[in-house]
């Protein structure tokens, strides 16, 4: 397009540029000319051109008090125009979270949730420090949500930010980015340097987000330690029909409760099309330790939802003697397909499969090459899927060592498999009576072809 000249006065700049397509994103350059002629480096931006009523007013953010103004405009629309660093908010309690309040100290939001969109362009925040442990909805963003209106529906949106974090601490909904999102988009890299970490003592605690409704995060990444109760994952702690696609996370995972996983705790779907909470292309290199039940190097639980393409590289083990555990998920329902897992699964209780501890699929083209061990009194130990069936040109290479229902590829295969192999050595061990163990499956009760050990 033809460049635009405007002469602005103290405030608010108007521009007008005309002939552009709808719903499509543009980038800009702005420079300033000063009365001695001197022109300023350019500074770009991308903005997304909309359908409506009225329009939207975009506010730069260039320092750290910019940043905490945003507080003052929820609504608003921002775009940063420069490196942050929020090394002056750090004493005490931190940062205060955008959209928050110091009284969120119940699962009740009490605050401004920020429904705006928020466009990092590019550049990073850096040395955020939140410490509040007796309070929800914390992180740079409290609660970041849609606005809704009779005519319009705009998820709140925060993307192509880098934010790198010294720590966060509160209680229950704590994310590095936001305590609670909810119908937004995330597309972020979020990193916690050593050796600070994301820490929450109540439910809900992930290394990017506590947890997500209705939501959606692509492209997006965490690097870091993650701690917490119940529901803890590397990148959000619960996902609530929403998709995510091509995300990431590495460093360790933590929970001394139940659902706890590498990308997310827990991925669960309430509408009737398992799409709204698929997991596409998502990786995780964390080593994930829950003393609880359901804990997986992707997610310690699944339910109702499509897994493709998605791989996890991180040992999983349980502290106590939690059950329904994996390299991959802790526990599933739904097609998992084109998937991989490579950490080994360690401990003593119930359901434990070199990809899923149990799961009724279907599964295809997916591999396990962890070693998975189970002692105590355990039962059902695989080494890719515990308990569970429906398996096609799925194939298993790791050792699995069990007491009752062992076996290379199922500990009990309750569907038909076909097409399959186990490599791996097996082994029934244990102070109990030791029963029912295979090559392939220690119990095999659906229907079995073209399968190897």
């Amino acid at each position: 397009n033809t460049p635009s000249t405007e002469t602005a006065a103290a405030g608010a700049l108007t521009c007008a540029i005309g002939s552009l397509a709808e719903n499509t994103e543009y980038a800009f350059v702005l420079r300033t000319l000063d009365a001695a002629g001197n022109v300023s480096e350019g500074i770009s931006f991308h903005l997304t051109t909309a359908k409506l009523s009225t329009p939207k007013t975009y506010y730069f953010i260039y320092t750290a008090t910019d940043l905490d103004n945003v507080r003052n405009g929820p609504l608003y629309d921002y775009i940063v125009m420069a490196d942050i660093d929020l090394s002056d908010y750090a004493a005490g309690a931190g940062f205060e979270p955008i959209g928050g309040s110091p009284s969120s100290t119940t699962t009740s939001f009490a605050g401004a949730k920020f429904l705006g969109s928020f466009d990092g362009n590019g550049f990073t925040i850096s040395n955020l420090k939140i410490n509040r442990p007796s309070e929800y909805y914390v992180g740079l963003f409290a609660f970041v949500d849609t606005y809704t209106s009779v005519s319009t529906y705009l998820p709140g949106t925060v993307k192509n930010l880098t934010l790198e974090s010294d720590g966060v601490a509160g209680k229950g909904y704590v994310g590095t980015l936001a305590g609670y999102s909810g119908g937004s988009a995330i597309n972020c890299a979020v990193s916690v340097t050593l050796p600070a970490d994301v820490t929450g003592t109540d439910a809900y605690t992930g290394g990017v987000v506590g947890k997500t409704y209705t939501g959606s995060a692509s492209g997006s990444s965490f690097t870091g330690t993650v701690i917490g109760t119940s529901y803890v994952g590397g990148f959000a702690g619960q996902n609530d029909t929403g998709p995510m696609s091509a995300c990431s996370a590495s460093g360790s995972v933590t929970g001394s409760g139940d659902y706890v996983g590498g990308l997310v705790g827990g991925n669960s779907n309430w509408s009737s099309d398992p799409e709204q909470s698929r997991l596409t292309d998502c990786t995780t290199a964390a080593t994930v330790t829950a003393g609880g039940d359901y804990a997986g190097g992707l997610a310690g639980q699944s339910t109702t939802s499509s897994i493709t393409g998605c791989h996890a590289t991180g040992n999983i083990s349980a502290s106590g003697s939690g059950s329904y555990m994996g390299g991959l998920i802790g526990s599933g329902s739904g097609s998992v397909e084109g998937c991989s897992a490579a950490g080994g699964v360690q401990g003593a209780g119930w359901y434990f499969g070199g990809l899923i501890g149990t799961g009724s699929g279907p599964f295809e083209n997916c591999q396990a090459s962890g070693n998975v061990t189970v002692s105590g009194s355990g039962r059902y130990t695989g080494g890719f899927i515990g308990y569970g069936g429906e398996l096609s040109d799925c194939h298993a290479t790791g050792a699995g060592t069990g007491v009752y229902y062992t076996g290379g590829l199922a500990g009990y295969a309750s569907g038909n498999t076909s097409n399959c192999s186990a490599t791996g050595d097996v082994s029934g061990q244990g102070t109990v009576n030791i029963t029912y163990t295979g090559g392939l499956a220690g119990y095999i009760a659906g229907s079995t072809s073209d399968c190897y050990a």
